[in-house]
């Protein structure tokens, strides 16, 4: 049976049972935890979570630096739907480069891939931007 684990300030950890392990590459391992990395959990998640959490889905979306591990998993398991709305998603979020990405490499694989929003009307939370790396000696 899964759980939510509660924690502090309000984050709940979801406690996934499967059963069989995922592949080593869709996890990593932080402080002892294993958990999805975020391009399997963008992956694995139903369509509905965009729409339950657009907060939690717009944070992960902005912490991938590529889609190449996104589109590695989207590729393996012949998601074209799935790749639909997270094109759409990464698109609406200001990541037209991962969206035109995606479609791409699902048409280039003969996969039919149709954007559709998975957010709710008003619920994308401005354009994503991954903050600037800063030298030590430019401060």
């Amino acid at each position: 049976m899964n759980n939510d684990i509660k924690l502090l300030f309000g984050t709940t950890l979801y406690d996934l049972k499967v059963a069989e392990m995922p592949a080593t590459a869709a996890l990593m391992v932080r402080d002892g935890l294993r958990l999805f990395s975020p391009a399997a959990a963008l992956v694995g998640v139903p369509e509905s979570f965009f729409q339950l959490f657009p907060v939690e889905a717009q944070v992960v979306m902005a912490s991938l630096a590529d889609a190449s591990d996104l589109l590695r998993l989207l590729l393996n398991g012949g998601h074209s739907a799935k790749a639909g709305y997270l094109a759409k998603a990464f698109r609406q979020t200001g990541r037209g480069d991962f969206a035109d990405e995606i479609v791409r490499a699902m048409k280039g694989a003969g996969y039919d891939v149709r954007e559709s929003s998975p957010f709710e009307a008003g619920h994308i939370f401005g354009k994503a931007r991954r903050p600037a790396r800063c030298d030590r000696g430019s401060h």
